[in-house]
Parts: structure tokens; sequence; C-alpha cells
């Protein structure tokens, strides 16, 4: 038994099943192109590990296998098995670095094949020989040069695994660890949107006095009152006319105009609409009213406004992505007594604030 020193290469550096190879195995090909697929298409990889591993530990017959992902510095839990009882799985569900052969291939970044099990003492093998192993191929999962987690399978039908097996295993757990860095990759970035998004919030409430709040889809309609009107859709000139001219009668109908007037309250409903057309094509609005408050509704289903321009979209009079004025948010900002926005791509919610 060993470490196999390629393990500890990059990615790029690692060898996958020459062509030929494949050729001569359709099924091989067909495990390496469905786990491709299934992998790098999840959302959640470290799910699919399950299907795929069971799939390529009945064609190696092999009778366990065991997938661990790093969870915190010197220690691995498991992410997925198959071939011991659910109690042991509970035994074992967390690993240090340097116990045993994945905690090796772990702590060293190195492939790890342990041959001849029963006949050749060793401390790492302990654990796999208890579950009548006598063969084991432990893979260190590693992207860009980062150990994230281990692969391993396990034969109790013979002593030894051939150098195909081998390449194909480590084919699967070179898969494997792209599709999981990748989840990772997007965690961290998605992280970062979130960071960026509630320092504009901050920023952009603190500029304005509070006038113009960010937020999340789900916060802005948590935030909304009951319908007044019925959504109207809006994508012409001739169906903008008809939506002030309902809006308007309802706002005269409820006597809501008071001391804001309607002509103001009609300004700021056509800007938010307006600017919902030239951005999106079309959009929805419907009037609402909370206890305090009329609300001018506008929803597209636009770009959204792009996080790096979010500060000048809202705050800088001319600013404009489409050779247009740019006078849009300084209007409605002026006009209204509170502005929510919610936007990403796909959908931007944009609601107008009236006191009564």
């Amino acid at each position: 038994m060993g470490a196999d020193p390629v393990a500890g290469a990059s990615l790029a550096e690692l060898s996958y099943p020459s062509i030929a190879d494949l050729r001569r195995s359709p099924e091989k090909l067909a495990i390496l192109f469905e786990s491709a697929d299934l992998l790098l298409s999840s959302r959640q990889p470290e799910q699919i590990v399950q299907t795929i591993c069971e799939r390529v530990m009945a064609f190696l017959d092999c009778q366990v296998f065991f997938n661990y992902l790093i969870e915190d510095a010197g220690r691995m839990r498991l992410n997925a098995w198959y071939g011991v009882a659910d109690a042991i799985a509970r035994e074992i569900e967390f690993l240090d670095f340097g116990v045993a052969v994945c905690g090796c291939a772990a702590r060293d970044s190195e492939r790890i094949i342990a041959e001849d099990i029963p006949n050749t003492p060793d401390e790492r093998t302990e654990l796999v020989k208890s579950f009548g192993i006598k063969a084991y191929a432990c893979h260190p999962l590693m992207f860009q040069g980062r150990t994230i987690g281990t692969l391993s399978f396990g034969t109790s039908s013979r002593s030894a695994f051939r150098d195909d097996e081998v390449e194909l295993m480590q084919a699967v757990s070179n898969l494997a660890a792209s599709a999981m860095a990748r989840k990772e990759a997007d965690e961290e970035l998605k992280k970062k949107d979130e960071q960026i998004r509630q320092a504009y919030t901050e920023v952009i409430a603190a500029v304005t006095g509070g006038k113009l709040v960010l937020m999340t889809g789900r916060e802005i309609r948590s935030a909304l009152g009951q319908p007044v009107t019925g959504e109207l859709a809006i994508s012409s000139a001739d169906e903008l006319a008809r939506a002030r001219s309902i809006i308007s009668q309802a706002v005269r109908s409820g006597g809501w105009a008071g001391k804001q007037g309607l002509p103001r309250l009609i300004t700021c409903f056509s800007e938010g609409i307006t600017n919902a057309l030239k951005h999106s094509g079309s959009g929805m609005c419907r009037l609402r009213r909370t206890e305090t408050a009329l609300q001018f509704c506008i929803r597209d289903s636009g770009p959204g406004i792009n996080f790096n321009n979010l500060p000048s979209a809202t705050l800088t009079p001319g600013f404009s992505t489409v050779g247009t004025l740019g006078m849009g948010f300084t209007i409605m900002l002026s006009q209204s007594d509170r502005v929510l926005l919610a936007t990403r791509t796909g959908e931007t919610y944009l609601v107008m604030e009236m006191n009564l």
C-alpha cells in the first residue's frame, strides 16, 4: 500500500482515461458522461455523488464507497456512503486528518491505494478491514491545489484494482471535485453580492434620509398594502394613458389626493412606469393602500439594475444607460415620501409611497 503522488497535482495536471481506452469500454464512457452531466448541472452536487458512486460501484464490483467533505481545519464529515449500516456510518461520520486511509489521503493530498489488506498490516486500513474490504482506493478531491474532501471505493471480492479501474475512480473524483468547488465559488459570490447589497442599502438610505430603501423581492412584497385597483399591463403609450385614467379615478374616488395633489401623484406614477417601459418594454402596475400611505406599485421583467450602476442610477441626476435624460429616479424621489426598490435579473419591483 502506498501514496500516489498524482493526486497531489492540480486538476489540470490530473490524467483522465484516454479516448482509446474509453472507446474500448462504452459503459465506462457512459458513466463518465452521465457523471459529468449530473454533477456539473446540479445545484447540489454533493447529493448527486450518491447516485453516481453507486453506479461506479456496480461497474467496478465494489462493495463500499465513502465520500468525505472537509468541514473545518483538520476534520471531515461523511457526505455520502454505501455498504455499511447506518449505525456504523454514524460512528464514522466525522474523521480527523491522519486517521484511517481517508484521513491520511486528505491530510497529505495524495491518492492512497491499499491492496491485499487482510495480509498487509497497516493501522490505516484497520477500519476498512473490519468491513471485509480487501482492496481500497481513496482519492483526495482536489481543486486548484486545495483539498476539499475525499472519495474512496473498496472491494471485498479481490485483492487489487486494475489500472483502468483506478483511472475511472480518479476521473469521477475529478468531476466531483470540480462540481463541488464550483458550488462553493457560487456561494461565495452570493455572499459577496449580499454584502454589497447591504452596503448599498445602508449608504443609499443614509444619503436620501431613508427615502430610498433597497429591499429583496420578499421584503418588498411583505411591505405591500391592500390592492385598490387591479393589476394593469402596460406596453404602449395608449395603455399608459388608460392606466393614468384608472389610477386618477381611484385616487379621486377614495378622496386620497389631499395635500399631495393629484398632478403630483400622477407625475410620480408616470415617471415610474415610463422608466419600466424604457428598460423592459413593458410593465405591470397597481395602486395599493396601507393605513398610512398610497403605494404606486410597478413591476417589470427586464434586466434589472446592475449592482455596479445602482448608486448612480438611483442617486445621480442625468445618469442613464439607455440614452435618455436620466431624471426618472430624481423626479420619483422628489415627488414621493418614500421609494422602495427590489431589483434583480428578470424582476424589478418599484413602490412609490405617498403619505395620506
